[in-house]
């Protein structure tokens, strides 16, 4: 029996950190944030629920349908409150993109017949 080797492995150049800052684009950190808190608030909302239900002495399953009710309502309401806040953010983008067209255009006749 005859054993196949692996061709070698093709080293690739580690990307500079100046590359990695081109290839990733990011939220504003207002978005950021919001989004990250609202998680963290959604995920800790249900196990602190269904503590605090099991430790009041309700029985598992009704603490689990209370974790559950808190978790989609808590994260219905943030996610609603996030949607108004990318709502907003996107349309100042978009305001203040049309307002730098608006400078870049001619604005005379003589501009547009050249």
């Amino acid at each position: 029996m005859s054993k196949k080797t692996a061709a070698p492995k093709k080293e690739s150049k580690p990307a500079t950190p100046a590359a990695l800052k081109v290839k990733r684009r990011s939220l504003p950190l207002l978005l950021e944030t919001a989004f990250a808190l609202t998680k963290l608030a959604v995920l800790t909302s249900g196990p602190l629920v269904l503590a605090l239900s099991l430790q009041a002495g309700a029985d598992l399953t009704m603490a689990a349908i209370r974790a559950g009710t808190a978790m989609l309502v808590l994260g219905l309401l943030l996610w609603s409150a996030n949607w108004v806040l990318a709502r907003s953010a996107l349309e100042v983008i978009r305001m203040q993109l049309k307002e730098a067209a608006e400078r870049q255009a001619p604005t005379t006749t003589v501009e547009l017949e050249a």
